[in-house]
């Protein structure tokens, strides 16, 4: 597989042009912290470390595929930063550290918000279309992970991105609702949205215990066509 087959089963098949475009939520190069808003689990840290996803060349077909994707990321991540930062984002060696200790399984949380000092705009006028993000589990749990979002009128919405039921890096996509984007009434009746950030939910079927969790290279697919030509918003195939 190379990086041409690669962008056929990412982004399902979507690769940015006038139409479709990507936003890089964080690269984790400026070791900006996020946010803790829920702390109800217990001795909760977060820091930066020097570990991304597949990094190098290797002959092992799924680590190569990994690393694959991992580029192709990159390369939108590095066009989103160009065309929304007007800046040239580093080569990767940052991921984002977050760790706690669940002493009561499924009621306990970890909420991380997209701080106001992050170069990232948080309310995007367009369609949302998906979420990629890498994440590295410490060990196979039932936690889920969930996307935050808002529209104009600030009600939060929240996303399932996946039980967290795996060790190591994973490449996780999901398709985003259409419904999360609503018409804002102060800005012409267009559709916008709002990325807050992550939720992580301690599951019920765990016991009390630590647990870890790498974030690395979060990007959004938004479709602009309201940008471009009024209505075309309206016809949808996405399922």
């Amino acid at each position: 597989m190379d990086i041409k087959e690669s962008e056929k089963t990412v982004w399902v098949g979507i690769i940015p042009d006038k139409q479709f475009d990507f936003y890089l939520i964080d690269d984790f190069e400026n070791k900006i912290h996020w946010f803790i808003e829920e702390r109800s689990a217990h001795e909760i840290t977060d820091k930066f470390i020097k570990k991304i996803p597949a990094p190098g060349n290797s002959k092992n077909p799924v680590k190569r595929k990994k690393s694959l994707m991992h580029k192709l990321d990159l390369s939108y991540a590095k066009r989103s930063a160009k065309t929304h930062s007007r800046a040239e984002i580093k080569e990767p060696q940052y991921s984002y550290e977050i760790q706690g200790f669940f002493q009561n399984p499924g009621e306990d949380m970890i909420i991380l918000n997209v701080p106001e000092s992050l170069d990232f705009k948080k309310n995007i006028e367009a369609i949302p279309r998906a979420l990629a993000v890498w994440i590295n589990s410490s060990r196979k749990a039932q936690h889920t992970l969930y996307a935050i979002f808002s529209n104009y009128n600030n009600k939060k919405i929240p996303v399932k991105i996946a039980v967290l039921n795996f060790k190591g890096w994973e490449r996780i996509e999901i398709q985003i609702p259409r419904h999360i984007a609503a018409r804002n009434p102060e800005k012409a009746h267009k559709l916008d949205f709002n990325f807050l950030g992550f939720k992580l939910m301690s599951s019920s079927n765990e016991e009390p215990a630590f647990y870890r969790m790498i974030i690395d290279q979060p990007i959004l697919l938004v479709d602009r066509s309201q940008d471009f030509y009024p209505g075309a918003e309206i016809k949808d195939n996405w399922k």
